[in-house]
């Protein structure tokens, strides 16, 4: 079955006869009398019923003659369908320190393959600074765990401003030493062991979850940088407690210069929910961003 007979065939029904049907289409009668035979032979019923007054379609001639008018104008939209312009702008995303490298490989290299025109600007962020940090700079995604709180004042201050709040999973915070420290060849860790175990976390601001579980260690050192934070514990200085699942992209974990614990005090939940905040001033580019980091969370389990 060639198109051209079901063109022809629509256009006998539209003419009414074979001999304005063919004139229409610049053929010869036979020659369209021939065509539409052909068809009703491949087809195995006669499409065309010819009377004194016309020829008229029937029942399996006005099925194709409907059906085919839909794949027309189908075909037609093949043709007449704009091209619409390939994205391009800039996301700037902010995301807290420990996800930068998960968000990096799995998701910002696949949208930028996809999107090749769409630049993404990362952000380094603190918990604490989420609300400050999405009013005060380009940004108008943010991807942060929630802070240890009964009532959480970062949902509620997005909330308030009428931003959207994702869940995307939740991770765990585990407890890092270097894999040369004597800890490092034990199953699990005890509270005793904890006692043993210095703890690193940040001085730079407040870091109200490391204050929580620093009593049940020996002492604690507050530096800088998560780069400080990470020397300490592969030099066997201090132990440190990040959201883990979120650095299985990390150098320091890829390189196996980490071991990791669960931690060992039942009375604490260590389970963290990690969101994505977004304002309500979204571009489409960054649309296209958050679409894709809620479809890469809803696909993979961490």
């Amino acid at each position: 079955m060639q198109l051209d007979w079901l063109n022809y065939f629509i256009e006998i029904i539209h003419a009414g006869t074979i001999s304005a049907a063919a004139q229409n289409l610049h053929i010869s009668q036979p020659a369209l009398s021939k065509t539409i035979k052909k068809l009703e032979n491949e087809l195995g019923q006669p499409l065309l019923k010819r009377t004194n007054h016309g020829i008229y379609p029937t029942s399996l001639g006005q099925k194709v003659y409907n059906e085919f008018q839909q794949i027309q104008q189908t075909m037609q939209g093949w043709y007449i369908q704009p091209q619409m312009p390939e994205p391009e702008g800039q996301v700037h995303v902010c995301c807290i320190a420990c996800a930068s490298n998960y968000v990096l490989n799995e998701i910002i290299t696949p949208f930028r393959q996809q999107y090749p025109k769409v630049d993404i600007v990362l952000h380094d962020l603190r918990v604490q600074t989420v609300i400050h940090s999405l009013k005060n700079t380009p940004a108008n995604i943010a991807i942060t765990s929630l802070p240890t709180e009964p009532n959480n004042k970062l949902l509620l201050q997005a909330e308030a401003l009428g931003w959207m709040i994702y869940h995307l999973f939740t991770d765990e915070r585990r407890i890092l030493v270097g894999t040369s420290h004597p800890l490092a060849n034990k199953e699990s860790l005890t509270l005793l062991d904890l006692k043993s175990l210095p703890l690193a976390y940040y001085s730079t601001e407040q870091d109200l979850t490391s204050t929580i579980y620093e009593p049940y260690f020996s002492h604690s050192y507050k530096v800088a940088t998560r780069e400080n934070i990470m020397e300490l514990v592969i030099n066997n200085t201090a132990a440190f407690m990040p959201i883990f699942n979120l650095m299985k992209n990390d150098f320091y974990v890829k390189q196996r210069l980490v071991k990791s614990f669960t931690i060992p005090i039942p009375e604490i939940d260590s389970r963290v929910p990690v969101v994505a905040i977004t304002t309500d001033s979204l571009t489409s580019c960054e649309c296209l961003f958050r679409d894709a980091l809620l479809h890469h969370f809803s696909e993979k389990s961490l």
